[in-house]
């Protein structure tokens, strides 16, 4: 979150929202996946046959952020929840489409995005 905050404040850019979306959406990814191992969880994605799913270089391969708010135990409240998934539409867009200068548009949800992972960390002492 650290390098998206820093990415969002850096002058010379002009497509800072989008690298902080995506920024922060690894960061919110790698902290869920920190308690689901701690929960002993296990977010690997998996076959039909029960085995692991792998990468193309044979490395396991983990949950996605929406694949991590859609379980059953993710401890994510509902307004953060509706932030990320609000910040996950826009990666999408910003995926598949260029965006035109959404700084300004978004720059609220993305001061959110950046104090709930704060505060989230805190919460569930994963700091």
């Amino acid at each position: 979150m650290i390098a998206a905050v820093h990415i969002f404040n850096g002058a010379g850019l002009t497509f800072r929202a989008e690298l902080f979306i995506v920024t922060s959406i690894i960061a919110w990814t790698y902290l869920l996946h920190a308690w689901f191992r701690r929960e002993r969880i296990d977010y690997r994605y998996l076959n039909a046959d029960g085995t692991v799913k792998q990468t193309k270089h044979g490395q396991d391969m983990y949950w996605d952020l929406a694949k991590c708010l859609n379980h059953p135990r993710c401890p994510v409240p509902g307004g953060m929840g509706a932030n990320l998934s609000f910040l996950l539409e826009l990666r999408h867009e910003i995926e598949h489409r260029s965006t035109s200068r959404i700084d300004e548009a978004v720059s609220a949800k993305l001061q959110a995005c950046c104090i709930n992972l704060a505060l989230f960390a805190i919460r569930i002492d994963i700091v």
